[in-house]
């Protein structure tokens, strides 16, 4: 894929998100995702529309995968605890909450 076609995907997913057509906002993700397979975010910004298709078994996987390719990060690790908290998994939605406070630096997210 060129990257102004990655680009006019990304930027169609993103309205997608913002009109709340999650469906519509994967679609354009997963066609990103298969060409950019390693790229970090790719994965997070599928997961994240797939929660709002709610798809969140489908949508843990792909934010594991993110979590293996960009590693501990802040919005990755919250997201990751409100799926679980979501998922009525307290267990797991209290171990990633906490990682997520690790990585956070914005007094106000912390508190």
């Amino acid at each position: 894929m060129i990257k102004i076609l990655k680009n006019v995907y990304e930027r169609l997913a993103f309205n997608a998100m913002g009109m709340q057509d999650y469906e519509k906002a994967s679609h354009y993700f997963e066609k990103i995702l298969r060409a950019y397979p390693s790229e970090r975010g790719v994965h997070y910004n599928y997961a994240v529309s797939l929660i709002g298709a709610r798809q969140h078994t489908l949508a843990e996987k792909y934010l594991l995968k993110e979590l293996n390719i960009s590693g501990e990060r802040y919005e990755l690790l919250k997201t990751l605890g409100e799926l679980y908290y979501t998922s009525s998994n307290p267990i797991k939605a209290v171990a990633f909450l906490k990682k997520a406070l690790t990585h956070c630096v914005d007094e106000k997210e912390s508190s």
